[in-house]
């Protein structure tokens, strides 16, 4: 069992519930009605956010961790308070929790805003959305994260309205202890610009994690607006059940090669972007089309046309199509490989990947990193430890602790806490 271990990981994906007084303890008196607050009426208990939505906490937010199968309640069952767990909240339950489990360091996803932000980011009041999310990062960075210094890795929300405000809060929260920003995976699926965006919109943010070197993570599930309704009808467009569950599993291979297709990292060299809980094991297989169809590029452009034999063309529209056909090839011949940019900028996280952890030669050592999950229901614990010892099962001693925890406390430029007496 870990337990008897001395070995230690650092998950880079565990989440957190937000106790009921953060916003009504932090929000100016105007805002206390409007912001988010638990309350408990003859409907039972939720939070209620801009007077009226109401929004309860289902069992699947806490089950996996804490509760036996079989008496786990059911994924959306509201819960009342006192029957969420206190590790779910509590930062000392918390470190109870990740010491049973050999977690050395957590980095902490929100709940109630999203885990990028976006309920305040869709909210019309933009002043009390800012509010709130300045609220919760001083909250998570200067309560919880500081109450046990080097075990929890400072997350911040940023307004994703507004990429100036975006900036000025990123470099707010850094200099409290923020170690990274959390990102949409797909911000134009939310109604912002995307990081395609030809008048470069995301820069001045992009521009802040450049000079600090610290990452943005983009945490699966990130890419749509995350109510029950949204998700329901991303399923059903499948007919087979489970397939929608899936596809959603692997939705960051849109994420990636939007990335490595953007000019992002040429234009910031220092940029880091962290694929949260989206899995490993696709990686080279994309990475490894991606580059081929960039090689083919190289030496064979088409276009849709038999440009300098179509009678139809004048000798302008056939300069025209020479020049764009040489742009093409020029450009291709210029970009590095996909696979570069992934190995120089982008990092996959897996919580169970038994697939991805046979690959690693091909995904890198340098670019992988673990996760616990707590307390979500895909989590292992209390046995995370126990079942990295099986996926990374004839690894490399260096290779192994890279993956636990070094590449960790690199990409967030992060140094945990030291215990080294193992935890009964």
């Amino acid at each position: 069992m870990q337990q008897d271990s001395d070995e230690w990981l650092v998950s880079v994906d565990d989440h957190i519930l937000e106790p009921p007084n953060l916003w009504t303890d932090r929000l100016p008196a105007k805002f206390r009605e409007l912001g988010p607050r638990w309350i408990t009426d003859d409907k039972g208990e939720a939070w209620i956010f801009g007077g009226k939505d109401r929004y309860p906490i289902g069992g699947a937010i806490t089950c996996g961790a804490i509760w036996p199968p079989d008496d786990r309640p059911a994924p959306y069952y509201p819960l009342r308070w006192e029957d969420i767990p206190h590790a779910c909240y509590d930062p000392s339950a918390r470190i109870e929790a990740m010491n049973r489990d050999h977690v050395l360091a957590a980095m902490l996803f929100g709940t109630f805003p999203g885990f990028d932000g976006n309920r305040f980011a869709q909210h019309p009041d933009k002043e009390l959305a800012l509010l709130c999310i300045q609220a919760y990062n001083d909250w998570m960075l200067d309560e919880f994260c500081s109450s046990y210094p080097g075990r929890f890795i400072g997350l911040a929300l940023v307004p994703l309205w507004d990429a100036q405000l975006a900036a000025a809060e990123a470099e707010r929260a850094i200099r409290k202890g923020a170690r990274a920003i959390s990102f949409s995976m797909a911000p134009h699926n939310l109604g912002f610009p995307s990081i395609l965006d030809p008048q470069n919109y995301w820069d001045p943010l992009f521009a802040v994690l450049n000079e600090t070197g610290l990452p943005l993570c983009t945490h699966l599930g990130t890419d749509f607006n995350g109510d029950i309704d949204t998700a329901t009808k991303l399923a059903t467009t499948f007919s087979a059940p489970g397939v929608g569950a899936v596809m959603m599993q692997l939705a960051g291979q849109l994420t990636l090669l939007e990335w490595v297709n953007s000019s992002n990292f040429k234009r910031f060299p220092n940029l880091k972007l962290v694929l949260s809980e989206n899995g490993i094991g696709w990686i080279p297989t994309v990475l490894q089309i991606a580059d081929w169809l960039l090689e083919m590029n190289r030496t064979r452009v088409t276009v849709s046309t038999d440009f300098e034999n179509d009678p139809l063309l004048d000798e302008g529209a056939r300069a025209m199509a020479r020049n764009t056909v040489k742009a093409r090839a020029d450009a291709a011949i210029n970009a590095p490989l996909p696979s570069e940019i992934f190995h120089q900028h982008i990092y996959g996280c897996f919580i169970n990947d038994q697939v991805g952890c046979k690959l690693i030669d091909l995904i890198g050592e340098d670019n992988i990193m673990i996760e616990s999950d707590f307390p979500h229901t895909s989590t292992w614990y209390p046995f995370t430890m126990e079942k990295a010892d099986e996926a990374l099962q004839g690894v490399s001693p260096d290779v192994r602790r890279k993956i636990l925890r070094g590449n960790a406390e690199r990409v967030f430029q992060f140094t945990p806490a030291e215990l080294h007496a193992p935890v009964s």
